[in-house]
């Protein structure tokens, strides 16, 4: 994920990479160059203009960044550059998926992003589940395979077929003290009106994964909190997954190229013109690169259910939210904004 594995020695090697594949003949949208600057600001404290940043040949780059991790890095925010422009610019299409050749990355976002340049929307749909985290969690599920060839792509994100025993599970987490990660996630769903994994309607188990981060992020549903959530769980997680993950809302709540998906079923777009939203991605980043364990592969919530949700932050080593932060959005994942 975006500058994670990447030293500050090498910044303005990837910086001008960065520029080299994607402006071109100039930025598709003001938002790309806008966010790069935000990115290696926060991250490495680095001020680049890249406007005025000079390209860089592949063959230059690879002599730089010998690392695969900070080589995936680079050709990921190149995706990400890509997923912003809307119409997709089939010359900035073919330079990234060029880079991505010339440095050896085999970056699932691309396959992704392929599918909307020739138009393919059910299958992007299709590629974004199958690809991203939602996906690595479902196959870890014995009986997955079965319910896929039965119920078709439903099966990656929704529950096909009611579970009480499931339901009754996550039901259950509602009777942990207050205060506790499990019963602030109970009422993050009763906030909402949401079903629970094992009810018709609800979401399946490799979905609320997710869920339980947005509690333990403090990141709300609005667009630019999935935005922020899902930065901040690709940033704590080693899957490769995670940054599709990102890529993906970025296609629904930002550029509109994918305009709804198996549980998005219409947005606005634009959620990073809101005023301070490309600081906040740049803090969620950060805020799940700092955590000492992976949210999406490696933690069972349910065996801290009725652990202080402070305990379980501390736990997972997440930092708190800077006051900047806060006075943009005062609501985070329990209180809803007016109109939500």
């Amino acid at each position: 994920m975006f500058l994670v594995h990447t030293s500050a020695d090498h910044a303005e090697v990837v910086a001008r990479a960065v520029v080299a594949a994607c402006r071109l003949d100039g930025w598709a949208t003001p938002v790309q160059p806008q966010l790069l600057h935000t990115l290696f600001n926060r991250l490495l404290g680095k001020d680049f203009d890249f406007e005025k940043l000079s390209p860089l040949a592949p063959s230059d780059v690879a002599n730089v960044l010998r690392s695969q991790a900070e080589r995936d890095e680079l050709i990921q925010l190149m995706a990400v550059m890509e997923i912003l422009a809307n119409p997709l610019p089939a010359q900035l299409t073919q330079s990234v998926a060029s880079w991505a050749r010339a440095l050896g990355v085999h970056e699932r976002s691309l396959t992704y992003v392929r599918d909307l340049v020739h138009g393919e929307t059910a299958k992007a749909v299709r590629d974004f589940y199958r690809l991203n985290w939602i996906g690595d969690l479902d196959r870890r599920t014995p009986e997955f395979q079965a319910l896929l060839r039965r119920v078709g792509d439903k099966a990656y994100a929704m529950t096909t077929d009611v579970n009480p025993a499931e339901a009754a599970r996550w039901e259950g987490l509602g009777t942990n003290p207050s205060g506790s990660i499990g019963h602030t996630l109970s009422e993050f769903y009763a906030l909402r009106g949401f079903k629970l994994p094992g009810q018709a309607g609800g979401v399946n188990a490799a979905v609320a994964q997710h869920d339980w981060v947005h509690v333990l992020g403090d990141y709300g549903t609005t667009p630019l909190g999935e935005l922020e959530v899902v930065s901040f769980q690709a940033a704590a997680s080693r899957t490769p997954g995670g940054t599709l993950g990102f890529v993906g809302a970025l296609a629904l709540f930002q550029s509109g190229l994918m305009p709804a998906s198996l549980l998005v079923k219409d947005s606005p777009g634009h959620a990073l013109d809101a005023p301070g939203a490309l600081d906040r991605i740049a803090e969620a980043v950060a805020r799940g690169a700092a955590c000492k364990r992976d949210l999406l592969l490696d933690v069972d919530f349910f065996k801290y259910q009725a652990e202080p949700l402070a305990d379980v932050r501390a736990r997972f080593g997440v930092p708190a939210k800077s006051a900047r932060t806060l006075g943009l959005d005062p609501y985070g994942a329990m209180k809803l904004p007016p109109n939500a």
